[in-house]
């Protein structure tokens, strides 16, 4: 609608402009002194003279402009109510030191107007879309981090805005996968499945360190290390493999380390956990019972059973299973995520001697028992 308002009033004012031009030329020329004083008599003559500059006006057009009709002009002294202002010119006559008045007559062809008007707001439309969208200075600084990846400026702008899309989290998810050149997606790919993980932008740092942890062990599953990320703190023991889960996880631990680890596991369960180490220089018969029943149960090797059941639980024994335990689990999850897994101690004043358990609650604690 602007474009047509516009074309209607620059049509009339340049049919003006150009007849205003002409007319002015012609008569500079060809009027003389004697034409002005019979225009500004009230005679008959004067009457005649009107008539007969308009009647040669008239055979005269001074337009072929595609949204106007032909353009006549005739010259006036008087008034006419009605008459369009915008038709309305004024032509200077230096010579004789006068102004002449004429009106113009033409009609504006709106089909032609309409036409013209609405393919020139499409082109223009389409030039807007086509023009470079201004970049912010922090997009600008965006898309120098990206172009370090061989992109062009174009994919370097598109990946830094959708960058600025992503929140906190998920911008630290994509800088670790993209710092640390894991090529399992490209860039763009990279930046689209941060965006598409939704669950994502409520983590925590304890779920980033897993999702972390977890692709360091398989760098070509990014969904497996989401869903380990997502997956609840427990801990499982499968007493079939013989294998933990931890967080969903699985480790495998040597079979004696594991049925240790599974009796401090039963003794959170049964009780507060918490299980006094023998004395250095008396191993302990009723502990080594109860290991021999959990050992004789889950398939225990023969030999530890039979020094079990020689010798009782020594201090040394269960200090080594305990540290085996501490070392697999620290050097597969490292030191921050194994801590809540590992062992809690305190001093039992009588004896000077140490109390363990299992540091990780109860209710994270699952077992599954061996199928028949």
């Amino acid at each position: 609608m602007a474009f047509f308002t516009f074309g209607y009033f620059y049509a009339q004012y340049q049919v003006a402009s150009s007849i205003q031009h002409q007319l002015s030329e012609k008569l500079n020329q060809k009027v003389g002194s004697e034409i002005l004083q019979g225009l500004n008599s009230k005679d008959e003559e004067s009457a005649r003279l009107f008539r007969q500059i308009n009647g040669d006006l008239q055979t005269v057009y001074f337009s072929n402009n595609l949204f106007l009709s032909p353009v006549t002009a005739f010259i006036t002294n008087q008034t006419r109510d009605g008459i369009n202002p915008n038709k309305i010119i004024y032509v200077d006559l230096p010579k004789i030191k006068t102004q002449l008045k004429f009106y113009l007559e033409y009609q504006i062809i709106g089909l032609n107007l309409l036409i013209a008007s609405s393919v020139i707001a499409g082109l223009a439309v389409i030039a807007i879309f086509m023009l470079p969208v201004p970049v912010n200075q922090q997009t600008k600084t965006l898309r120098d981090k990206f172009l370090a990846f061989k992109l062009t400026q174009q994919q370097a702008i598109n990946c830094a805005k959708q960058y600025q899309t992503l929140n906190a989290m998920q911008q630290q998810v994509f800088d670790f996968l993209a710092e640390n050149q894991i090529n399992i997606l490209s860039i763009a790919d990279l930046l689209s499945w941060c965006a598409d993980k939704k669950e994502i932008k409520t983590w925590h740092a304890h779920h980033f360190a897993w999702f972390c942890c977890a692709l360091k062990k398989n760098p070509d599953d990014l969904n497996r290390a989401f869903a380990i990320a997502c997956s609840e703190n427990s801990i499982e023991f499968d007493a079939q493999s013989q294998a933990l889960k931890i967080h969903g996880l699985t480790i495998q631990l040597a079979k004696t380390p594991f049925l240790y680890y599974l009796w401090y596991a039963k003794h959170k369960l049964d009780s507060d956990g918490w299980i006094l180490n023998p004395a250095t220089n008396q191993p302990s018969q009723p502990l080594a019972n109860s290991l021999i029943d959990l050992m004789e149960t889950y398939n225990g090797h023969a030999k530890a059973v039979n020094d079990l059941k020689s010798f009782g639980l020594k201090a040394k024994t269960i200090d080594q299973n305990r540290n085996k335990i501490k070392q697999e689990l620290t050097a597969y999850l490292g030191d921050e995520l194994a801590e809540s897994y590992l062992f809690e101690s305190r001093r039992d004043s009588k004896t000077q001697r140490y109390w363990y358990r299992l540091n990780c609650p109860e209710n994270m604690i699952k077992i599954q028992e061996l199928t028949i």
